[in-house]
């Protein structure tokens, strides 16, 4: 008893609070009709429509006839029901329908109508199958998204089920907010998904979207930027511009701000052709009739929703309104109501009291205290509407193709009321105590629960259910305004959309890609399409961007981002862009190799490199025994020739396929090439100097070491085993193996990659070349040094050229080799490096000899070599401490070193002599050597003397003496043999 007195203690201050609450919002309603509706019945439904628009500050305005069609739609809906009802279950619906003014203040008002009875209380003599007044069982309505969340509000906390058949708004999805709130449209979620898809066929990428600031109208556009970011991939669509329409603000009926915002709007942005409106039709009325006084009814196309679209359109603005497309729940007309409609009069339409008030009225006015007639601007237009009237307002509006779902709204409470009589009433006919007992529960859960799971068959046998328990099923109609054959403006399908919860997918019922309709619109995009493969780079305002080409080797991935082909070296996967630049394509690495021209003409120079090498070397075989050939040092020389033939093989090496394999011996050859025959030379070099260099000149003069055939040979093979060693080292550290190396030519836009031996793509190989170039500086050293020896005993003139030439191919070969970035145009570097090395060497230091044995082969003699003559010795004079020049203007005669058998040799010196170890005197001066030249002993007393040298400390000798004696005890050659023989091996 107590719990029950409470909870009609809270019922009674919760009525006092809703009164208060509402009675406060009723006071701002400008003389709130109170007309209502009742179509009889046993159970009663509340309805609830906008019959009058809404006006300034919340109040009810001119008549609105889409309410008016909505609510003969109900009426219909009953008569259709109540057939089958009272045949199966004894029993009919009824209604009280409400006007909402399309206000939710008066909505809310209105509401407190239906939710009454539960708070204070039903009237006793209120019986089964008899309910009266407004306590009803559900209600249906109302149309507009703002005023169905104050009214669910409402209702829901009083336990009412409430089916909208009209309101769209998302938030009318959360159960939580609206417990007891069922629609048969669908939510405008998936609306978005329809506008995103209209535009994406229709290439509009730029538009301006005008909203009112109800929930409508803001729900709307966030719907549709919702569905923008999750389908719109890579920016195609762009809202340039966001135009808010305040509806409590005096400006939202005056047509002069519209005027002044559309002049704006199409100045700054002038490439904008597309306008997204998310509002009622009244607004858009306003915005029609201002484009019209504007001169701007071909500059924009007008993308809108059911707020305004598929609705009755004045003939003042049509053509402003010509070519507007619309995504609308989906459109299907109910059959029967049209021709219904225009059978209604006021004589048979008693149950509809606005009835006679529309019919009386234009639609176009509103009626004022003092009972005069005039539209929004003054202008006294009113005009009655006639039977014509009505057909008109039918045949140019596809609103009545919304009234299904009135049908299906009253065909859900039929069908659960149906299932629950089925349950309750065993059988019995009408209106049994159980089942009214349950529809006078305070929660009517079990009603509710019923609605949201049918399955029913509408008027045209299409399948009916709630999507998700709450919402119609997302499906949507694409409408355009145009004429038709007869010049009738008219709303005109051209596609059909359905949705599941992942995509959208356009049905085959029309190809919105291909009608006639699409042929004229305009553009609407704030940038040309990029051709080929340019991409787009927005502006400031992200909607506006320039075209600008995907470098090369880039690839156009979309119209917003280039990519950049892979290029994978360790995979071995190349690829470059095709010819449209639109995707990449794999290809082959390319080997520097015998097909390129200027590496196969320095192989070709190489390979008859190696044959001027075999040449050579067979020459100097067959004529190893001659003087020229044995004083030139055979041993050394057949090492110098390895070396050549070593420097042009490495060309070869260099040139064939890269591999593992192929790229250690080109490591190895090309170190080793050039140190074998710089370590030639450079010890070739040293046994001249350290010959002809006396440091210390006198009888107690040391002797030169180490200047034999074996101990040069050893020598020089240390050197090589060195270099060995380090070219192994360098192989542990950092084994050779194959790389890639990609070369981009972005003026000819090609790509290629070369393979190559990974040693010439940095500064490694310059290990190789460490030792040679030390060599190589040496040889030049010695070779200074020596340069002014005697010409018959030493090559030096010969070996400084070799030398000076390689120091300047090396000078210019590194520099060259690092500043060339091209992997071909190096290795054609490091073979004409190896082959002008070779050739000069082999020219140098073969050539002369080579002359010598096969052209001038008189000269080819030991004396020749060795510079004896019997009839006119040379005098010899020096010019510096290192080494003697001969003179041919006087002779003297010299013995030197006559060995045991008592024989000497005799040299040319004026008139000195030497005396051999028989004990002849040793230097007489002033004596004619050769009778008959008719000099006298002061002539050639003073030729003497002009060639006297004087060393540091001042002691007069001959160096010809030491260097003979030098030559004698420390070469293979002797020259105390017979004139004859032929073992000299001597410089």
């Amino acid at each position: 008893m107590r719990s029950g007195r409470s909870r009609r203690w809270l019922h009674s201050l919760a009525a006092a609070l809703l009164l208060w609450g509402v009675g406060t919002a009723a006071a701002i309603v400008d003389e709130l009709d109170n007309r209502s509706a009742v179509y009889p019945g046993d159970l009663l439904l509340g309805g609830m429509f906008p019959l009058r628009g809404r006006g300034e500050f919340g109040n009810c305005s001119e008549f609105n006839v889409h309410g008016l069609f909505a609510l003969e739609a109900l009426h219909f809906s009953l008569d259709k029901v109540n057939a089958r009802l009272k045949s199966q279950c004894g029993f009919s619906l009824g209604s009280v329908s409400l006007d909402t003014c399309a206000s939710p203040t008066v909505g809310l008002y209105q509401a407190l109508q239906f939710v009454m009875p539960s708070l204070i209380g039903r009237s006793p003599s209120n019986q089964a199958g008899s309910m009266s007044g407004h306590d009803v069982i559900g209600v249906v309505g109302p149309m507009h998204s703002d005023t169905t969340e104050q009214v669910a509000n409402m209702l829901g906390m009083f336990k009412i089920p409430q089916i909208s058949f009209m309101a769209t708004s998302p938030t009318l999805s959360n159960p939580t907010r609206y417990p007891y709130f069922l629609r048969t449209t669908p939510s405008d979620d998936n609306q978005g998904d329809s506008l995103v898809q209209i535009l994406l066929h229709m290439k509009w990428s730029y538009v301006i979207a005008a909203y009112e600031d109800t929930v409508y109208g803001l729900r709307g556009l966030q719907a549709f930027e919702k569905s923008l970011q999750q389908v719109n991939k890579g920016a195609e669509i762009c809202i340039g511009h966001r135009w808010k329409i305040d509806m409590d603000s005096p400006e939202a009926v005056d047509l002069e701000y519209y005027r002044k915002q559309l002049r704006q709007l199409s100045e700054e942005k002038s490439r904008a052709r597309v306008m997204l409106l998310f509002m009622s039709d009244s607004i858009a009325h306003h915005i029609f009739a201002a484009v019209r006084e504007e001169r701007l009814e071909k500059h924009y196309v007008w993308v809108g929703t059911d707020g305004w679209g598929s609705r009755y359109v004045e003939p003042e603005i049509r053509e402003a309104v010509d070519g507007a497309v619309v995504s609308v729940p989906i459109v299907r007309k109910l059959n029967g109501f049209d021709d219904y409609l225009l059978t209604r009069t006021v004589e048979n339409n008693e149950r509809n009291p606005w009835f006679a008030l529309v019919t009386n009225r234009s639609l176009a006015c509103a009626e004022t205290p003092d009972g005069r007639s005039h539209n929004r601007r003054g202008e006294r237009t009113c005009e009655h509407m006639d039977n014509e009237t009505m057909q008109e307002h039918v045949r140019h509006c596809e609103f009545t193709g919304f009234m299904h779902f009135v049908y299906e709204a009253v065909q859900a409470y039929a069908t659960a009321l149906e299932e629950m009589h089925r349950k309750l009433c065993d059988k019995r006919m009408g209106v049994c105590p159980a089942l009214y007992n349950e529809l006078q529960k305070p929660g009517r859960r079990m009603l509710y629960e019923h609605l949201r799971e049918i399955h029913f068959q509408d008027a045209e046998n299409k399948s009916v259910h709630f999507h998700n328990g709450r919402d119609g099923l997302p499906k949507y109609s694409v409408l355009t305004y145009k004429q038709n054959a007869r010049g009738d403006y008219v709303w005109q399908p051209i596609a059909t959309l359905y949705f599941n919860e992942s995509s959208p997918d356009l049905l085959e019922e029309a190809d919105l890609t291909s009608v006639e309709w699409l042929k004229n619109y305009p553009i609407s995009e704030c940038g040309s399409k990029c051709p080929g493969w340019s991409i787009r780079r927005y502006q400031k305002d992200k909607c506006c961007w320039d075209c600008e080409n995907c470098t090369f080797p880039s690839v156009k991935l979309n119209e917003t981002h280039c990519g950049v082909c892979l290029m994978d070296m360790d995979r071995q996967i190349f690829t470059k862009p095709n010819e449209w630049r639109n995707a990449c394509e794999t290809f082959d690495a390319t080997i520097v190799g015998f097909t390129n021209p200027i590496v196969a003409t320095v192989v070709t120079a190489a390979g008859a490199g190696i044959i001027a090498t075999i040449v050579t070397l067979v020459l100097f075989i067959t004529y190893s025994s001659t003087p020229i050939i044995k004083a030139s040092g055979r041993e050394l020389s057949l090492v110098l020739l390895v070396g050549i033939a070593l420097c042009y093989s490495t060309v070869f090496m260099v040139a064939v396929k890269p591999t593992k394999y192929t790229c250690v011996l080109v490591r190895f050859l090309y170190s080793l090439s050039y140190t074998v025959c710089y370590a030639a030379i450079f010890v070739k070099t040293n046994r001249i100097v350290r010959i002809f260099h006396m440091t210390d000149k006198g009888p107690k003069q040391r002797k030169t070491r180490y200047i034999s055939p074996v101990s040069q040979l050893l020598v020089t093979a240390l050197i090589i085993g060195f270099q060995i060693m380090l070219c192994v080292v360098w192989q542990v550290l950092k084994p050779a193996a194959a790389d890639f190396d990609a070369v981009f030519d972005d003026e000819n836009e090609s790509v290629t990659v070369y393979r190559f031996c990974e040693a010439l793509e940095d500064s490694d190989w310059l290990i190789a070349l460490s030792l040679p170039s030390l060599l190589l500086l040496l040889s030049g050293l010695y070779a200074f040094k020596a340069r002014k020896c005697p010409g018959k005993f030493n090559e030096t003139k010969y070996i400084i050229i070799s030398t000076y030439t390689a120091c300047i191919v090396f000078v210019a070969f590194i520099p060259l080799f690092f500043t060339v970035a091209k992997m071909p145009f190096r290795i054609v570097v490091l073979c004409v490096a190896l082959c002008i090395n070779a050739t000069v060497t082999l020219l140098c230091m073969f050539a002369p000899k080579l002359y010598v044995v096969l052209i001038r082969p008189h000269k080819n003699t030991r004396d020749n070599v060795m510079g004896r003559k019997h009839t006119a010795s040379s005098n010899v004079h020096l010019t510096d401490n290192n080494c003697i020049q001969p003179s041919t203007t006087d002779s003297y005669s010299k013995d030197v070193g006559a060995p045991a058998g008592g024989r000497s040799s005799t040299f040319s010196a004026g008139s000195l002599k030497a005396s051999d170890s028989s004990g002849r005197s040793s230097r007489e001066y002033g004596r004619t050597s050769v009778d008959g030249l008719g000099r006298t002993s002061t002539d050639l007393r003073a030729m003497n003397n002009r060639r006297r040298w004087t060393d540091a400390g001042g002691r007069t000798d001959l160096v010809e003496q030491l260097v003979v004696q030098e030559i004698a005890t420390q070469t293979s050659g002797d020259y105390d043999q017979p004139a004859d023989s032929d073992d000299e091996d001597s410089y």
